[in-house]
């Protein structure tokens, strides 16, 4: 019904590494209609340098929505590129959905 932020309640528990661990914690803070690139996702989880590993994390992610990794980005392209959006378990075109979806209801 366009609560974009009503799935950051849900509590999740994953298998994955420290650093994963991390990298998930920091997508759950992005703020729905505001996509980070990998870079800054890799900043937020206090890794500035591991960007790869923070695609990966992204990759690896078994809770897609919830765990929003649809917020992450690439850094090159224009911003509605399929270029920028990158890849995502349901496809690019359900990735670029969820984002405009986001964008149009942020702030609701």
């Amino acid at each position: 019904d366009g609560q974009v932020d009503a799935l950051a309640a849900l509590k999740v528990k994953q298998p994955g590494t420290e650093f994963r661990q991390q990298v998930w914690q920091a997508m759950r803070l992005i703020t729905p209609g505001a996509p980070v690139t990998y870079g800054e996702l890799a900043q937020l989880a206090e890794r500035p340098q591991a960007v790869r590993a923070a695609g990966s994390a992204c990759a690896e992610n078994l809770c897609a929505v919830v765990v929003p990794c649809h917020r992450v980005v690439r850094s090159g392209g224009s911003a509605n590129s399929v270029q920028r959006t990158g890849n995502y378990l349901y496809g690019a075109g359900t990735k670029t959905a969820l984002l405009e979806f986001e964008a149009a209801h942020a702030g609701s």
